[in-house]
């Protein structure tokens, strides 16, 4: 998740648009996605926020 925040963050981005990009409406819920790599969530950010 540190990962993930420091991308988010250092590309001029906030939390809000990128949870709401892939659905998410609580911080708690993409957390976890992401944490446990729920249907490769963690990827799917990942490859959203290199490109």
């Amino acid at each position: 998740m540190r990962t993930i925040k420091g991308l988010i963050f250092s590309r001029g981005l906030n939390m809000n648009e990128v949870m709401k990009k892939f659905g998410y409406k609580s911080y708690r819920g993409f957390k976890e996605a992401i944490k446990k790599n729920r249907k490769n969530k963690y990827n799917e950010v990942f490859e959203y926020l290199n490109s």
